[in-house]
């Protein structure tokens, strides 16, 4: 028998196609495995049924671990799954201005939390991005060491004074220097990194500095001489009217998000007013249980709380506050072209 005829015969046949159903079967186990392999987990804490759910987009959460009251409304929409509801969310940190600049800018991330004027400039330079909404934030304060009249002191001298300030350059301190200045008050910042302010405050080689939340709670925990002396948020209100706040932090959106899915920005905005909403009729205790254990490495709860009967918990919707939000940004960065289309709009 020649071997063509020995591979045509009936034995080898049967061989030949039963080693086909087997690399067949092969096949269909390693696309099964990789099948399997590819299909995404469930954040911790989330049901992990809910990532079949198609009709939910899962969003990535660019926050600050430092940032206190702003964020709230937020983590308390996760605490009680009503962010849930609209989407999966993946949550990532930023840890400086410039972190959160670059985010903005290449697109990487959904929702973010920051500071008003950080979102104004990064749509000035072409971020992808527009401001939702505003979410209330006491943040800037003037702390002082024993006798508290040594601010209204300053106030009324003639001469320029100056003040050591953290973090330098910053939104609080164009601020302050703005309100002073129309009383005819020339104040010099004196700038320092954050944790080199507080250890000049701790030895006492500074009496006297504004910093922002959670520095402020810090301090006051660390040294009871110390007191807040002046908050930027009052001299703000005495100044150009209204209620007791500024526009400092906000909540910004990817426009692709908005184009995608149109009707997501106007539920965002429902579920973390309610949140807001709902916070603010709690006591301190109940809001400081929304703030989970992974954050209090930054901020640990207790110092929340000790913040908490100072702060502000609110979620406007930012075309709603837009005149607030235009007056702030003329003064802290009068140089910056005010652009409409910073806002979404429904």
């Amino acid at each position: 028998m020649t071997c063509m005829q020995s591979l045509r015969s009936p034995r080898n046949l049967q061989q030949t196609s039963h080693r086909n159903l087997c690399q067949q079967a092969l096949t269909l186990l390693l696309l099964l495995a990789m099948v399997v392999s590819c299909r995404r987990e469930a954040p911790v804490g989330e049901d992990p049924a809910a990532t079949s759910r198609p009709t939910r987009p899962r969003l990535i959460f660019s926050s600050s671990p430092a940032a206190t009251s702003p964020q709230l409304p937020w983590l308390a929409a996760v605490a009680d799954g009503s962010l849930g509801a609209l989407a999966i969310q993946e949550r990532q940190d930023w840890q400086n201005q410039q972190q959160l600049l670059s985010s903005l800018l290449s697109g990487k991330g959904d929702v973010w939390l920051g500071h008003c004027e950080g979102f104004a400039r990064a749509r000035n330079a072409g971020a992808p991005i527009r401001i939702l909404a505003i979410s209330g934030w006491r943040k800037w304060a003037v702390i002082a060491r024993g006798n508290s009249l040594a601010w209204p002191e300053l106030l009324r001298s003639s001469q320029p004074f100056a003040l050591p300030a953290a973090p330098p350059a910053s939104p609080g301190e164009m601020l302050l220097e703005h309100l002073l200045a129309a009383d005819g008050i020339v104040l010099r910042a004196e700038p320092n990194e954050p944790k080199q302010l507080m250890l000049k405050l701790l030895s006492g080689r500074v009496n006297m500095a504004l910093l922002p939340e959670p520095m402020v709670s810090t301090m006051l925990a660390k040294d009871p001489s110390l007191s807040i002396v002046a908050n930027l948020e009052d001299l703000y209100s005495k100044r150009h009217g209204g209620q007791q706040r500024v526009p400092w932090a906000g909540f910004a959106i990817h426009e692709d998000l908005i184009r995608s899915q149109p009707d997501l920005p106007a539920k965002l905005v429902a579920v973390l007013t309610a949140a807001a909403a709902r916070l603010a009729t709690l006591p301190p205790e109940q809001i400081a249980a929304v703030w989970p254990d992974e954050l209090c490495d930054f901020v640990p709860r207790d110092m929340l709380l000790t913040a908490l009967p100072r702060e502000l918990i609110l979620v406007e919707r930012a075309c709603d506050v837009e005149e607030e939000i235009k007056t702030f940004l003329a003064i802290v960065n009068p140089d910056l072209p005010y652009d409409p289309a910073l806002l979404w709009r429904p």
